[in-house]
């Protein structure tokens, strides 16, 4: 719990020196910017083009899996042959190192057309076939412009580059998410990511992948090494909350209004989680704190090094399912079949946030049919509302303190209930799916079961036509031999 002190205004951070930086930032906002941002809320129409266009931008020296850098920063030149490539859910450590190497650099030895390896194919089988994927949603910054407190919110995304890919919109087919992230090699040096979708093996360069998510800048700040070796500290952090309210470092109640719409729009697009949606830990900070200061940070390498953690572990879901439904039909072409809907996110003002400062009223306002009467002559103002009898007696601050408290107990109560509610909504979800395969593999039964009836019948037929025929032959009819005479 804690309080911090008055020294940032409007959420106005002061820099920070930090280990891991890139070469210098230069001024990001390098490109003439003419638009108000209206066209980056990108409609349906919008999204079409995207996909159809994004590969005209391609240069000729980008083209994915010309290979020549693709066995640099690899380590599987070097494999030992006597390592087993095998999924074993009890070592979690095994299972990291093993999803390092390069499978693309390893003999074909299956027939699945859809893996490169049968060690893929296990992992698609043992580990991705249950994993929950993340909710992913996209903003319209038309939309966020309609609430006065967010104003400029857009600007602090587009100073950095990453205005657009938080627009995106685009639906994705799950199972083919999923091969990807089980066939997926991402490049020590985050340079490039081969995996397979469908049967076609796929390759793609960072600087392609930038193009294709519109993201302008490509270069700053790398915020896990950042995180790693200079944690934000809890001092820092502080000044993200609001004065004069109870809070909890690592929690959203009580952030000021800027960080917490920015926490918000970061984990529904670029930084998605599951569960948790009351904490904010790890480099989430950095990427929150990043983007309120301007501060570029490498966003290519971001991305991908959430997708290299991701795909090396048990736990973690799955991340970033329409920007990588882009990459693959970027290859595949578009795909109509078992869309999942990419849903819009909408920010609201959080119940007792403050609200913004509104613009103080003209010395002369003129005539108005709104516009308060003026007070008589003689009337003190300042009399009326003397410390004695203004607040019930009471100090400003004893009066609204409990009130405050009340109103952010209350933000806190609704944000767990809301928390409770889309958890809720995630089990119906996972409801539905096991019923309805349950219901497809009842109808496999049924199938195999009829299959099974019809062969029982022929059997039997078989049977009795065997079984006739024996009979036939060891007691002839009396019709196959007319009878003798009678003797006399």
């Amino acid at each position: 719990m804690g309080r911090r002190s008055d020294r940032l205004g409007a959420c106005v951070m002061p820099p920070r020196t930090r280990h891991g930086r890139h070469a210098p930032t230069p001024d990001p906002v390098s490109e003439p910017e003419e638009s108000s941002g209206e066209d980056y809320a990108q409609s349906d129409e919008e999204v079409e083009v995207n996909v159809e266009g994004a590969s005209e931008e391609e240069s000729g020296d980008d083209v994915g899996g010309s290979g020549e850098d693709e066995d640099e920063g690899s380590d599987d030149m070097n494999i030992d042959p006597s390592i087993q490539f095998v999924v074993n859910m009890r070592n979690p450590s095994q299972y990291t190192i093993l999803r390092h190497h390069d499978q693309f650099l390893r003999p074909r030895d299956t027939p699945d057309p859809r893996f490169h390896t049968a060690f893929q194919k296990s992992v698609y089988e043992q580990v991705y076939a249950g994993k929950a994927f993340a909710e992913h949603k996209w903003i319209s910054w038309r939309d966020i412009k309609e609430t006065l407190e967010f104003e400029g919110l857009q600007d602090l995304f587009r100073t950095i580059g990453i205005d657009r890919i938080v627009t995106l919109k685009q639906e994705y087919n799950e199972d083919l998410i999923r091969q990807f992230y089980a066939t997926v090699w991402v490049a020590g040096d985050y340079s490039e990511m081969k995996w397979m979708s469908d049967t076609l093996q796929c390759s793609f360069s960072r600087r392609q992948f930038r193009r294709l998510l519109n993201i302008r800048l490509d270069f700053g700040d790398d915020l896990h090494e950042e995180h790693l070796h200079n944690p934000l500290s809890i001092d820092y952090l502080s000044q993200f909350y609001e004065d004069g309210v109870r809070y909890t470092h690592g929690k959203v109640a009580g952030l000021r209004t800027i960080p917490s719409v920015v926490n918000r729009i970061v984990r529904a697009t670029i930084l998605p989680r599951l569960g948790n949606n009351d904490d904010i830990s790890g480099v989430a900070w950095h990427v929150i704190d990043a983007i309120i200061q301007g501060r570029q940070f490498d966003i290519m390498t971001f991305m991908m090094q959430e997708i290299a953690i991701s795909k090396g572990t048990f736990t973690q879901g799955i991340y970033y399912a329409p920007y990588i439904m882009r990459l693959i039909q970027d290859k595949l072409g578009a795909t109509e079949q078992n869309l999942k809907k990419h849903k819009q996110y909408k920010p609201r003002l959080q119940l007792g946030a403050p609200h913004a400062p509104r613009a103080a009223p003209s010395s002369h306002p003129g005539a108005s049919s709104s516009s308060a009467p003026p007070p008589p002559p003689g009337y003190d103002l300042n009399a009326f509302f003397h410390h004695q009898y203004a607040y019930f007696g009471m100090q400003p601050n004893e009066y609204f303190n409990p009130v405050l408290g009340a109103i952010n107990t209350l933000s806190e109560s609704i944000q767990r209930l809301s928390t409770g509610h889309e958890a809720l909504h995630e089990d119906v979800r996972g409801l539905r799916t096991t019923v309805g395969d349950l219901n497809a593999s009842v109808g496999r039964l049924h199938t195999r079961v009829g299959t099974l009836d019809s062969r029982v019948q022929m059997l039997e037929s078989s049977q009795a036509f065997v079984y006739h025929g024996h009979r036939d032959a060891s007691h002839p009819s009396s019709s196959a031999r007319p009878p003798s005479p009678p003797q006399e």
